[in-house]
């Protein structure tokens, strides 16, 4: 080949090139771009896990009975509920008529 008609091989030869390798960089960044989104979310989801177990299990430790048998635990709990309610009203009121009391008392 003559060197005037090399000119132009080369440089169709040196934009390809130039451009495979842009395209290999490219496809490089998107894969770190990938994995540092991929280690994120991945980081995330055990997060979530953690606090998922542990909401689990706390739940679990609350009942005494397993699933078939703790259907008892309902309504035990509930009487549990409604005497801590009525002790603290009971109370309530002990303290506002002694407090009643002693300003009839007082007067």
């Amino acid at each position: 080949l003559p060197s005037h008609a090399a000119l132009p091989i080369k440089a169709v030869v040196s934009t390809q090139s130039t451009g495979v390798v842009s395209n290999l960089m490219l496809l490089n960044i998107l894969i770190a771009m990938f994995t540092e989104s991929y280690d994120r979310i991945s980081q995330q989801q055990k997060t979530i896990w953690k606090f998922q177990k542990y909401s689990l299990l706390s739940d679990y430790e609350q009942k005494f009975l397993p699933a078939p048998l703790n259907i008892i635990h309902y309504p035990i709990s509930f009487f549990r509920w409604a005497w801590k309610k009525h002790v603290k009203a009971k109370k309530t009121y002990e303290n506002q008529l002694s407090s009643g009391i002693d300003k009839t008392l007082r007067s």
